[in-house]
């Protein structure tokens, strides 16, 4: 990402490739702490299995903006669009795992979400470094785009029913 990011005319300091990324980064980070306490009483009102597709489904919308995306501008609405996902899919993900395990085994549901949270967060840099090396990071963002788009639908069949709305 950074060296899509690099003007030709620039070489160092905030506006640099990683510079950029870093403002991009600081988007996301900004966007969530000044987002997640509205968006909670927002998203109460409308129901988890409602906030957890509508998460994925923008999450998916700002995957492929990234896929697409050719200037910095491009770039950084992605990331405004993935976060406004994160905001609805992360908190409220934890919650559907409980309301989908029966009462007795919910500590087991958790452990096992866990597990394969940590399980992706090891195994995503090598499977996305072998992605970008092989086929380039655009290939990347649409594989990401593609998990993304199949799994609100999942999610919408599995959740109906647990909550109202």
């Amino acid at each position: 990402l950074p060296k899509h990011l690099r003007p030709a005319h620039c070489h160092d300091g905030p506006w640099s490739g990683v510079g950029r990324l870093f403002v991009l980064l600081t988007i996301n980070g900004g966007m969530l702490c000044l987002l997640q306490i509205p968006a909670m009483k927002l998203f109460a009102r409308m129901g988890n299995s409602r906030v957890l597709v509508m998460g994925l489904a923008v999450t998916a919308i700002g995957y492929a903006v990234q896929a697409v995306a050719h200037s910095w501008g491009g770039f950084a609405l992605a990331v405004v669009l993935w976060t406004l996902g994160e905001l609805g899919t992360f908190p409220i993900a934890t919650t559907t795992v409980a309301a989908m395990a029966p009462a007795t085994a919910r500590g087991t549901y958790q452990g096992v979400y866990n597990v394969v949270w940590s399980v992706s967060i090891a195994l995503a840099p090598l499977i996305g470094g072998w992605v970008i090396g092989g086929f380039g990071g655009r290939m990347l963002w649409i594989a990401c785009t593609w998990c993304w788009s199949a799994s609100p639908w999942a999610c919408w069949g599995s959740t109906k029913g647990l909550y109202p709305g």
